[in-house]
């Protein structure tokens, strides 16, 4: 940089960990420990054709010290990786973002062991980790230092997009169901193709319950789902929602072999 606007800054960064480093270490020399950071901004990297640098929207976080004090009820504990990595996810969630993932990585920036490569569809998006203790120590910070970085970019681009759905004037029809699957079958896996088959006119469902007891059988488990079905033609009926459930009843055993509770003693189970 020609005219940079601090000594700091003569050069152009190519990554935000150093700027959240000094920010952490004025804030712990100011007796704040406890620390939770995110900065957004652009980063700098070499072309590949050797014009001008490639700029990347990107997030930083950083965290360090304690993320709640100690009380009656509880005991106190220090940020560790996960705690990072749940931001990460929960960002993704929040945001609807597909195909996220973390795999091991090595950096010279970062604890061996304890550092990973975030992922967006196979792609590198960012990563996450414990800061190195010898770079941390060069930034006058003691402890556990917890950092990240992810392109906003790579994040907003894998955003599904939103379709807007009108609100339904019609009543809906509300239905619970059962479903008896193996002990060591995914609620996730159930629920997704609840979601998937359960008709046209399936506007939610939602898992309230999970039972495992004789009424389910030895090495069974029941996850009992609240579904909602409407449509914006007209008013369902009961009769019509419960054809729609048929399809979906058919999956759920053909996929996992499940029974629906309830419905044995009409001699409909499996």
């Amino acid at each position: 940089m020609l005219n940079p606007l601090a000594e700091t800054g003569d050069v152009l960064r190519t990554m935000l960990l150093p700027g959240v480093l000094r920010v952490a270490a004025a804030n712990v020399n100011r007796d704040n420990r406890d620390l939770a950071l995110f900065e957004t901004g652009r980063v700098f990297m070499c072309s590949d054709d050797g014009g001008l640098p490639e700029e990347t929207e990107t997030l930083g976080l950083l965290l360090h010290g304690s993320p709640y004090l100690p009380a009656w009820s509880r005991q106190g504990r220090d940020y560790d990786f996960f705690d990072l990595k749940g931001m990460v996810e929960s960002l993704a969630g929040a945001l609807g973002v597909c195909g996220l993932g973390f795999e091991p990585a090595e950096d010279a920036f970062l604890a061996p062991g304890q550092a990973a490569a975030v992922t967006i569809a196979g792609d590198q998006a960012g990563y996450v980790g414990r800061v190195h203790p010898g770079v941390a120590g060069a930034f006058g910070l003691e402890g556990d230092v917890f950092a990240g970085e992810l392109s906003i970019s790579r994040l907003i681009g894998s955003i599904p997009e939103k379709v807007y759905v009108p609100v339904g004037r019609f009543p809906s029809v509300k239905v619970d169901i059962a479903v008896v699957v193996d002990e060591r079958t995914p609620a996730s896996a159930v629920t997704e193709v609840v979601r998937s088959r359960g008709g046209a006119d399936l506007r939610s469902a939602r898992l309230f319950d999970v039972y495992r007891g004789p009424q389910a059988g030895e090495g069974r488990k029941s996850l009992a789902y609240a579904l909602e079905y409407g449509s914006g033609a007209g008013t369902l009926t009961d009769e019509m929602a419960h054809a729609q459930m048929e399809g979906l009843i058919k999956a759920l055993r053909d996929e996992f072999g499940a029974s629906i509770r309830g419905r044995e003693s009409e001699g409909e189970g499996t």
